[in-house]
């Protein structure tokens, strides 16, 4: 509205003294819609800010009265202190309060994708309405931190130390990287394509006339994607078949009768020996999702079954960084289906057939996701993790002689391997491009000599074989560069590990693997490999395959063994690290320091696939052999056409010192906390199988008298370390201690073993055994556990379970 203001606008509403009445001034504000943000009313705003400040130099109580009780928007009266009241108007037009605003869950999101807050630094799209974001979403943030009081209370008191001490360093190590990020090299920031040489020309004509050899396929590379663009990805899975599955071995006379047994139930004869079927199927279990493979007979299945799955990542987000920290696992487990009879009426057996399928767990094996993205493909055969003794089944141990387990050439004074293995072969669909991270320009203390040196060794390396990375320099915890040789020390195992002077190489691998596995990715997740020194890692007390490797050859050192770092490809960890010992004999031995066995580098099914370099404290070798398969190569390190060291007649080592200490400080063995540790590791199983079968309507009830033979063979699979080399001495063992039981119950049970890290750790590999899914009516259970302790609290956690079924 546009006044005439050549009279007053005001008049109608000022009194005699020439003072506006605040609620004459709120209805002729709203009668004529005035708008105080229009310009064209600033003359007419300006006169209401004046008239305001008159009736402040004239106050009146009743003026003063009427304008307090008064709700007006647009009253210019001002407050104490002579500050201008602003409208309240404006609230119509705000969103909601601050503490609604602050509060709201989308706003959140976008506040902590701005901070580059690890969870939702590359969440591409926040969704529009408060309900379509995933509940529980900031729960991860809500955690109370190790290093507070409230973590240290939630954690177990036997590991709160080391969770704070670790969680230190990982603070200490994102800020040290997080400077050295800012220094870029030229490499990082400009990516030049390089000139076509004569030997890039050859191989581009090459390519287009390949040869053709039809009696040898060639498997052409898929094309690799970086980023996805609204596609699923899909994980493919071919489980192929399985060697030496263990058999049923207990004479149930109601199993044993024909009249109840199929064609694929009968006794077959292998190799001369009588063995009872097994029907064995494979559960592959991802993310939630679960398939099984068909049931097939006999210890040497074929499925060639296809399963597929799809990914779901963390909030959508398909990005390297978010991809390379994922912790889920693919897991495979190995099942025999075992029909029950269920008919009790004898006369009714030759018309009626009534059955029911139980699984009996025997083995199973976990597959990280970083390694399929990493590798995009893994193919070949994997020994799953079995216990040493199976009660209710037997190996028939022809399968490892048939299959080429065991050679001739191999360690003849060690037995064969008793383990069940799977072939497999698995893939991401569309396979996903992992670009290499951008390397951090980190300071070093080596000589500049010496770093250009390494440098062009690395890349010698790399020009011939570009799939095998190796970088002699690598990153400690501080963020610099440091030669891999001074990582090596003879360092003396603690004495509670080798008493009276024993040398037993054994017993230092098995306490090394007792030390908690993490893998890389989740040590220290978004950084570029790091390595700890062996003091820093025992105050952890959790490590990836390079901080046990590294401390394994350290101890072996110390025991008067040539001892080296192995670096390679490995199943199913991929990047990994080995131990090679060169053994008075002549063979030489490769250590998974991660379980604690030892393999002969003759042999077949090795873990260690690849072999990329080996170190130890006076040089580094890299490997430029044809193949780097250990059963393939040639271990004569002084070899030059096999091996390429770093350090030669061009170039000697430097005298650098070590970055280890002379000797490591630990705590002595804590009995007492072993023993608190078995109560409450005891009571937890217990609890949880009964809240298991409690959801299925099902009751638990317990045999004691069993349980106590049970605890009695536990320290017997201690003293002889998991027994890996004496599973069918176990199983005898076990089966005298346990045959009066066995005369009245049909027993099926197995020994599970863990290195103490957490209880969760225990209770989920329980649960996917699924021992606590036996319907048989008055089915009863057996539970025993024994904790052996070591130095620096490294607890052998040995777990006995069983079901008991009484015999007809």
């Amino acid at each position: 509205m546009i006044f005439d203001f050549s009279q007053d606008p005001l008049e109608d509403i000022t009194d005699v003294n020439g003072r506006i009445e605040s609620a004459k001034l709120d209805v002729w504000m709203t009668k004529n819609e005035i708008d105080p943000m229009d310009p064209k009313n600033q003359d007419l705003m300006d006169r209401v800010l004046e008239a305001g400040k008159s009736n402040v130099d004239r106050p009146d109580s009743n003026d003063r009265n009427e304008s307090s009780n008064s709700g007006s928007g647009y009253a210019p009266t001002l407050q104490g202190g002579g500050h201008f009241r602003l409208d309240d108007y404006h609230d119509q037009f705000l969103l909601g309060t601050s503490s609604a605003i602050e509060n709201n869950p989308r706003f959140q999101m976008l506040k902590l994708r701005s901070s580059q807050v690890a969870e939702f630094k590359n969440y591409r799209m926040i969704p529009i309405n408060d309900k379509e974001i995933p509940r529980g979403i900031f729960e991860s943030l809500k955690k109370p931190s190790l290093g507070s009081k409230q973590g240290l209370l939630d954690t177990e008191p036997l590991r709160q130390k080391f969770k704070t001490y670790l969680e230190q360093l990982r603070e200490e190590v994102n800020h040290n990287f997080a400077i050295a990020r800012h220094k870029k090299r030229h490499c990082d920031v400009i990516n030049e394509v390089p000139l076509p040489t004569s030997g890039t020309m050859a191989m581009l004509f090459g390519e287009m006339v390949p040869a053709q050899r039809p009696l040898k396929p060639y498997r052409f590379p898929r094309p690799k994607i970086i980023l996805l663009d609204g596609q699923d990805l899909k994980i493919l899975i071919s489980v192929v078949r399985a060697f030496d599955v263990p058999v049923r071995n207990d004479m149930d006379p109601l199993q044993s009768n024909p009249s109840l047994q199929g064609k694929n139930h009968r006794e077959e004869s292998i190799h001369g020996m009588k063995e009872n079927l097994v029907r064995s199927f494979v559960e592959v279990r991802f993310q939630g999702q679960c398939q099984k493979t068909p049931v097939a007979p006999g210890p040497n299945p074929a499925w060639n079954e296809e399963i597929e799955f799809t990914f779901k990542s963390p909030n959508n987000d398909f990005s390297s960084d978010t991809l390379n920290r994922i912790k889920d696992n693919l897991h495979l487990h190995l099942f025999d289906e075992v029909a029950v009879d269920m008919l009790e009426d004898e006369e009714e057996r030759p018309r009626e057939v009534h059955q029911r399928f139980e699984r009996k767990w025997l083995g199973s094996l976990a597959i990280p996701f970083v390694t399929m993205y990493r590798n995009t493909r893994i193919e070949g055969t994997f020994k799953l993790h079995s216990p040493p003794v199976l009660l209710g089944y037997e190996r028939t141990g022809q399968t490892s002689m048939a299959s080429g387990f065991w050679r001739e050439n191999t360690d003849m004074d060690q037995p064969p391997k008793e383990a069940t293995y799977l072939s497999i072969y698995l893939t991401i669909n569309p396979p996903l491009s992992n670009p290499e991270p951008i390397k951090e320009k980190l300071e070093c203390e080596e000589d500049d000599n010496l770093v250009r040196h390494c440098e062009k060794w690395h890349r010698d390396l790399m020009s011939k074989f570009p799939n095998r990375v190796f970088s002699p320099m690598v990153a400690d915890l501080t963020g610099k560069s440091v030669l891999v040789t001074r990582y090596f020390r003879a360092i003396r195992p603690p004495h509670d590990v080798l008493e009276n002077n024993d040398q037993n190489p054994e017993k230092v691998a098995w306490f090394v693997a007792l030390i908690p596995y993490l893998p890389r990715n989740a040590l220290f997740p978004g950084i570029q490999a790091i390595w700890p020194t062996c003091e820093q890692f025992i105050k952890m007390m959790v490590g990836s395959e390079v901080e046990h490797a590294v401390l394994m050859t350290n101890y072996f050192t110390s025991l008067g063994k040539k001892a080296y770092l192995v670096l390679g490809q490995g199943i199913p960890e991929g990047q990994t690290a080995y131990v090679l010992t060169a053994e008075e004999s002549g063979q030489h031995w490769l250590w998974n320091v991660v379980t604690g066995e030892h393999f002969n580098t003759s042999e077949t099914f090795c873990p260690l696939v690849g072999v990329t370099a080996v170190a130890n404290e006076s040089n580094v070798w890299g490997n430029v052999q044809s193949s780097d398969a250990p059963n393939r190569m040639k271990w004569d390190l002084t070899n030059g056409s096999d091996w390429t060291p770093l350090f030669g007649s061009h170039l000697t080592l430097p005298d650098l010192s070590s970055v280890q200490p002379t000797q490591l400080s630990t705590s002595q063995p804590d009995q007492r906390a072993a023993t608190t540790l078995k109560d409450k590791i005891e009571k937890k199983i217990k609890s949880h199988i009964s809240s298991l079968r409690k959801r299925l309507k099902l009751g638990t009830p317990l045999n004691f008298t069993v349980a106590a033979s049970l605890k009695r063979l536990l320290p017997a699979l201690e003293s002889n370390r998991g027994g890996i080399a004496e599973g069918r001495i176990l199983a005898t063992e076990h089966l005298a201690e346990l045959k009066s039981a066995s005369a009245a119950y049909k027993i099926c049970g197995f020994p599970l073993h863990f290195g103490y890290s957490h209880m969760d750790q225990i209770v989920e590999a329980l649960e996917a055994t699924g021992v606590h899914l036996n319907r048989e009516p008055g089915v009863e259970f057996a539970v025993a556990v024994h904790v052996e302790p070591f130095p620096q609290t490294v607890m052998s956690v040995w777990i006995y379970v069983a079901s008991l079924v009484r015999r007809r």
